[in-house]
């Protein structure tokens, strides 16, 4: 087999891939958009106290819901190293204060890829990303990272970090026995997230966003 991600496709309205090297026997699955098809995600990121939380950290009225994002990590993912990134340096547009609340539905551990967050690193602004061959996406540099500043997110289920787009964060692979399973929401202020597209080159209204209910 080739060193090369493997096993791509597409799922509904979102996007969804299964990736694999040669070596591993897990491997890693994300899916985007999955409120549209799963009622308890739905529910999650429209009924639950989530917007709420959200428009008080925000000091919003209106929020406009993004995307959510399902991330596994099953046994024996080697190669699933998800790298230091920004949110913000993904998207392509500006969203300062858009926020993103990472889910565990497992326990999430060193040994099977919690989240790690690079204490203080929102504070110098979205940086440059580049990308390697065989990376997942765009990435920021790992030799750039002090270490002694990383915190290591270990997770039980049903407990949530809330971050921005700003913040350094990556989660090595799952080298226990234990599966990783979490899901992302992310939020933004509403009229932030339309000055934010209105010159981009890429409409993320064709892939879907939602307003929030009012109060």
């Amino acid at each position: 087999m080739e060193q090369a991600w493997i096993l791509w496709g597409h799922h509904g309205d979102g996007h969804s891939d299964k990736i694999a090297k040669e070596g591993d026997r897990g491997f890693f699955f994300y899916d985007e958009m999955m409120w549209r098809h799963i009622e308890p995600f739905r529910k999650f990121v429209f009924e639950s106290h989530v917007p709420d939380l959200v428009k008080a950290l925000l000091q919003s009225e209106t929020l406009i819901f993004y995307y959510d994002f399902l991330l596994i990590k099953t046994p024996g993912c080697y190669s699933g190293e998800t790298p230091w990134h920004q949110d913000q340096g993904l998207w392509g547009y500006p969203l300062p204060t858009a926020v993103s609340i990472w889910t565990s539905l497992d326990p999430c551990t060193r040994e099977n890829g919690c989240l790690q967050f690079w204490r203080g690193s929102h504070r110098a602004g979205t940086k440059e990303h580049i990308f390697l061959e065989g990376a997942i996406h765009k990435h920021l540099r790992e030799e750039d990272v002090i270490r002694d500043e990383v915190e290591y997110i270990e997770m039980v289920p049903g407990d949530a970090v809330f971050f921005g787009g700003n913040v350094w964060h990556k989660s090595d692979p799952n080298t226990s026995r234990q599966r990783r399973l979490g899901v992302v929401a992310v939020y933004a202020n509403h009229d932030e997230f339309e000055s934010g597209i209105a010159n981009s080159d890429w409409n993320p209204r064709r892939h879907a966003y939602w307003v929030c209910r009012e109060t």
